[in-house]
């Protein structure tokens, strides 16, 4: 009797999908996690969040998150703006998918999220942050990478093409000269 009553209680907790539980499954997990983000563009500039969470704590990067049980990855994309900055997106075609495996002092893998990155544009709301993200920002391709960012997002701004101008020029000069 006492054994049903932990598996019930358990059960409970497992059912009101209790936020620790997931954030803990986050950290030294058995598997890689599917994550989504929002490359969300409008009049030249895109919106990126200082991250308030681990991993990268502090560093700047596209809002997203992970993806639910049974959820189609674009409502997920969707579903996480809206949750982190407010916003309601259309969701558009993947930029590419994307990978952040860190590992800890042992060399054991502590975090391992697969990322799919998508365009997105702005159809409602108004931009505000959630306790999951410290800041919140329009900017331009120049402000953009003068912050902190993250690995991955260096990659998704270059691979959609969101660079300053100078850099973009250089990129296409060299490519002229092949």
């Amino acid at each position: 009797m006492v054994r049903l009553r932990v598996l019930l209680i358990g059960l409970k907790r497992l059912l009101a999908r209790d936020d620790s539980l997931v954030r803990n499954r986050r950290l030294y997990p058995n598997l890689p996690i599917i994550g989504v983000g929002a490359l969300i563009r409008e009049k030249g500039k895109v919106v990126l969040i200082k991250r308030g969470n681990e991993p990268s704590k502090g560093k700047w990067s596209v809002p997203g998150g992970i993806v639910e049980l049974g959820e189609e990855v674009r409502d997920a994309v969707a579903r996480e703006v809206l949750e982190e900055l407010g916003l309601q997106v259309r969701v558009g075609d993947l930029i590419g998918a994307f990978e952040n495996v860190v590992r800890d002092d042992n060399k054991k893998v502590k975090y391992h999220f697969v990322i799919l990155d998508y365009f997105a544009e702005p159809v409602g709301g108004v931009l505000r942050t959630n306790s999951e993200v410290d800041e919140a920002r329009w900017c331009l391709p120049k402000v953009a990478w003068s912050l902190n960012l993250t690995s991955t997002t260096r990659s998704l701004l270059r691979q959609a093409g969101f660079v300053p101008l100078r850099e973009n020029l250089t990129k296409r000069v060299r490519a002229a000269l092949r």
